[in-house]
């Protein structure tokens, strides 16, 4: 091996090391973002939901909305792809919840609002809706 060769070979050693040193830090970054996100997206779920015009403020009722938004999305308002299911109650296709406003991409507080009345207009109600996607593997 040439010497020139050699310090190239160096160099990408040095170079892969620190990188691997950062991937660390940087997912629990993002995974810290993740859980406030998703702390946020919950509150936020659990206060709609007890508004008069759900009016659903029982603790059965949070258990099968989170369970539901839990095995589809994770609370995540990213998750999917926006041609196919997106966002915290994975609405498909996802651009339907542009009609909650035009933030619907980022915003946890869109999706839910779109996805509480979705389960309103179909299901009556989360446990409804979480017994439906147990069953058949889709809401």
């Amino acid at each position: 091996m040439t010497h020139t060769a050699m310090r190239h070979r160096v160099r990408l050693a040095v170079l892969a090391t620190a990188l691997l040193m950062l991937l660390p830090l940087s997912l629990v970054q993002t995974s810290a973002q993740a859980t406030s996100s998703t702390a946020s997206a919950k509150q936020i779920a659990h206060t709609m939901m007890q508004s008069s015009y759900y009016n659903w403020t029982t603790t059965k009722q949070w258990n099968c909305l989170s369970a539901l938004w839990t095995r589809e999305s994770g609370w995540r308002v990213g998750a999917g792809a926006v041609a196919t299911s997106y966002g915290i109650p994975q609405a498909y296709p996802g651009r339907k919840m542009a009609t909650y406003g035009p933030d619907w991409r980022s915003s946890a507080k869109t999706q839910i609002k779109w996805g509480l009345h979705y389960i309103k207009g179909r299901y009556s109600s989360p446990c409804s809706a979480d017994a439906h996607q147990r069953r058949n593997g889709w809401y």
